[in-house]
């Protein structure tokens, strides 16, 4: 009797854990906001490098729908994107992101946030680091 309820409390178990995985929600992509300005030829080229640098920006994660981007240039290796913080209240006030113009640009091992602080918050999900550029390594992940 033990046997068999040891058994049934064995088979429950890895019954719930495959359930369990199967239930994980998982995030929706984000969605990017090109304007009608920018080049409709590179937007596949912005999806690439958002997706490359969204697991180390939260605040895109949260707020990166709300972005609008403007322009993409490409140099060798590295691609500058620019964008705009409209200024909605759904961007926190005490970043001091609404209405920036901001360039983040994204290397083959690394992406720079520009010196503002509030362009770096938008990105960061915190508050930046004023006339500074904030780098950040993409760990072996390449263009």
């Amino acid at each position: 009797m033990i046997r068999f309820l040891l058994i049934l409390l064995i088979v429950s178990i890895l019954a719930w854990l495959g359930l369990h995985k199967c239930t994980k929600s998982v995030r929706p992509p984000l969605s990017i906001n090109p304007t009608e300005s920018f080049p409709q030829e590179k937007n596949a080229l912005l999806g690439q490098s958002m997706a490359r640098i969204l697991t180390h920006c939260p605040g895109f994660q949260r707020h990166g729908a709300l972005l609008e981007f403007t322009d993409l240039t490409e140099d060798g290796d590295a691609i500058t994107l620019h964008f705009t913080a409209p200024h909605s209240p759904n961007i926190p006030a005490e970043w001091g992101a609404r209405g920036l113009q901001c360039t983040l640009r994204v290397e083959k091992e690394a992406f720079i946030l520009d010196a503002k602080a509030g362009c770096q918050a938008l990105c960061l999900g915190e508050q930046g680091i004023e006339g500074q550029e904030v780098r950040v390594e993409l760990k072996g992940r390449t263009r």
